[in-house]
Parts: C-alpha cells; structure tokens; sequence
C-alpha cells in the first residue's frame, strides 16, 4: 500500500520513519501507538487484525538484522517490521538465513 505523505524534507533516518507511521497508522489496520518499556523491540505487543504483534521501526530493513531483532524474535510471537527502505530483501533473509517469517 503506498500513501504519500507530505513531510519537510526527506525521510532519512529511524525517527521520520516512526512520524510517518503514526500518520497512517489507523488507516494500516493500527488502532493505537503502545511504545515499547523493553528496549527489544519499538513496541513490544499490539493488536493488528486480531493478532498481537510486536513491531520495529528501522529507516533501512538491513538495520533489522545489524541491530541482532532476529535473534530476539520469539517462536509463535508474530512480527511487524516497519522501515522506510527494503535495502536487503529483509522477508527473505528472515526466511533463508534465519529460518524465521511471520506473516499476518
């Protein structure tokens, strides 16, 4: 889905992705912004069609895997990462190399 959004300059790191985010939230499924007490993951559990998820916000997916989320990510918990960049095939690196993928 692509909505565009009017900003004052571009998006160029993790904080403009989370503006952005909380601009479109409601309209993506998103009935509430819960920030995160663990300093694991950006939010830590959510509703989203139905489903609690946990979600990361990165400006690049590849930041996903640098910062070791992947390592952190809990069997049977599912996952949202929201970034403003897929740099580095994040769904499939989740699949091939880590042998992770949560789809909701």
């Amino acid at each position: 889905m692509t909505k565009k959004i009017d900003f004052y300059g571009p998006i160029q790191e993790e904080i403009g992705v989370i503006m952005a985010f909380s601009r479109v939230h409601e309209s993506l499924g998103f009935t509430r912004l819960v920030p995160s007490k663990n300093r694991g993951f950006d939010i830590e559990s959510i509703e989203y069609k139905d489903e609690e998820v946990t979600i990361e916000f990165e400006y690049k997916s590849s930041n996903f895997i640098t910062h070791g989320h992947p390592n952190k990510m809990i069997e049977g918990q599912n996952y949202v990462v929201v970034c403003w960049e897929d740099d580095c095939g994040l769904i499939s690196r989740l699949k091939n190399d880590y042998k992770r993928i949560y789809l909701i």
